[in-house]
């Protein structure tokens, strides 16, 4: 048996427990978490310094970052957001207003624009179920950012997720699975490795 398919069990039965305890999150714990989120977020100078930001839409109770992307579309940095292009594949297209975002496949707000090379991405603002203290990540098991990821170059990759999500026991790790630059919680920074420390 490859690593790979001696993994994908592990991974699945994973994403059962952090999706079923997300779903049940009451609203006013989202909200807050995603308030502090998009503070930390804010207060990152360095940040604000990116002219190409990829973020994502929420969805459920996911961590919203509207908040702060609305704050970097009115400062004049190009946002990026994910749209759906093909079975596992997605672009990532200019947001110019919040009004022509239109439902997705899977009921998540997508932009109409053009796709932009994801190569211009400076930070890149990834969602997942769980991150471990070495930054790797569980995504949601349809393959879209493990397709994504590889191409960043030189990118500022941020996972993003609630405290609990942020785990210490390491993740199973497939070969194209991409460590995130940092994780950012509701409870602050966690950096996976001194390497990252001087990026932000």
């Amino acid at each position: 048996m490859t690593r790979s398919r001696a993994v994908k069990p592990q991974k699945s039965k994973l994403r059962q427990r952090f999706l079923e305890r997300r779903d049940q999150l009451d609203l006013q714990e989202a909200t807050r978490a995603s308030a502090a989120v998009c503070h930390h977020l804010a207060e990152r100078k360095l940040l604000s310094q990116a002219g190409v930001l990829a973020g994502y839409m929420a969805k459920g109770q996911e961590i919203n970052l509207r908040t702060y992307l609305a704050q970097r579309l009115e400062e004049g940095t190009q946002v990026l957001l994910p749209r759906i292009s093909g079975p596992g594949t997605m672009e990532f297209c200019l947001l110019e207003s919040w009004e022509e975002l239109q439902p997705g496949p899977f009921g998540i707000a997508e932009p109409i624009g053009a796709p932009r090379s994801i190569e211009d991405v400076e930070v890149f603002l990834v969602p997942g179920l769980a991150f471990d203290f070495r930054g790797h990540r569980l995504g949601f098991g349809k393959g879209f950012y493990d397709r994504a990821l590889p191409a960043l170059g030189e990118a500022v990759a941020i996972g993003v997720g609630h405290h609990w999500q942020l785990i210490d026991e390491p993740l199973p790790v497939e070969p194209h699975d991409r460590a995130m630059d940092f994780v950012l919680t509701d409870r602050g920074w966690h950096t996976p490795s001194r390497d990252s420390q001087d990026l932000l």
